[in-house]
This record gives structure tokens, C-alpha cells and sequence, in this order.
């Protein structure tokens, strides 16, 4: 699906968790490119933590494993903030690249990774390494609901 506005379209359904991480650069030496080189680390760590062994990485794409792509990452900056988006397919092979192998956690360890498991994994390696900072989790937010596909508005009509 295309969109009328920069920065795409992805999907995100049960069995994925999405990882939205903002951060202000004022206060540190890092770069851009370092904070995003930091925190696909950060993943590729909390893959490991889960037990995926040998997760690959692609900088500035995400994580790949033997049977396909895991993990995709993006980020944006505006002003001195940073923010990085990771959608992980947990159990789901959604579709997250346009390469044509794309798998899951669960399919590359060969055993059920709960969304659970892999967000106290995240947590604890954003805690890890972000030890002097005020980390703020939300799992959720009181603007999202769920929608029937039946009362989503016409994609076409919003143009």
C-alpha cells in the first residue's frame, strides 16, 4: 500500500513488537548515526537475550538470521531528537522488507518467543545502557483501540 506522505507504510500486528525509541542528543556526545548504530545493537542484544544465536545485523536495515529478516529498523531526526523504530516479527512472519525471506524469532530459535519475553529483554538492555537517564516504558496507549476492518475510514477518500 502507498501513502500520500514521506516515510512509508508498515504493518504491525499481534505476534510483532514495536520498539519507538526517543532520545535528546544535547546532553551526550553521540551522533545520529552512532545513537542508531547503538540501539540496533541494543536489539541485536535482546535477540541474543531471547535465545536467537548469531543474530546478523545490517546497519541501518536491522536484524537478519539464517531463515530471513527479524527485525527492521528506521530512524528520523528532528532538532537535536532522535528516534529509532523497530518492529520485531516475535512469532509472525509479517512482512518488514521487501527482500523476499522474511521470518520470525520464534521460526529463527526454533521454540515460541513470547512479545513478553522480548520486551523485558529490550527493557533491560535500555536499561543497561542508558543507566544515568529516566527511562519512560509505555505498552500502551489510551488514543489506541482496536478497529473492525469494517469501521476504518476508506484509504481512498483521505486523500
Amino acid at each position: 500500500m502507498s501513502v500520500n506522505r514521506p516515510g512509508g507504510f508498515w504493518e504491525h500486528g499481534p505476534g510483532q513488537l514495536g520498539v519507538f525509541v526517543t532520545f535528546s542528543l544535547e546532553k551526550t556526545e553521540l551522533t545520529p548515526l552512532s545513537f542508531c548504530q547503538a540501539v540496533e545493537i541494543l536489539i541485536q542484544e535482546a535477540c541474543v537475550q531471547v535465545g536467537i544465536h548469531n543474530p546478523g545485523l545490517e546497519p541501518g536495515f536491522g536484524i537478519v538470521g539464517r531463515s530471513g529478516v527479524v527485525a527492521r529498523t528506521a530512524f528520523t531526526v528532528r532538532d537535536s531528537i532522535v528516534q529509532s523504530m523497530i518492529y520485531l516479527n516475535v512469532s509472525h512472519h509479517y512482512r518488514i522488507s521487501s527482500r523476499p525471506h522474511n521470518s520470525s524469532l520464534s521460526a529463527e530459535s526454533m521454540h515460541k518467543i513470547s512479545v513478553q519475553s522480548l520486551k523485558t529483554a529490550v527493557i533491560d538492555q535500555l536499561g543497561q545502557w542508558l543507566t544515568d537517564s529516566k527511562i519512560s516504558t509505555f505498552t500502551t496507549h489510551p488514543l489506541l483501540k482496536k478497529y473492525r476492518l469494517s469501521d476504518l475510514p476508506n484509504l481512498e477518500e483521505l486523500d
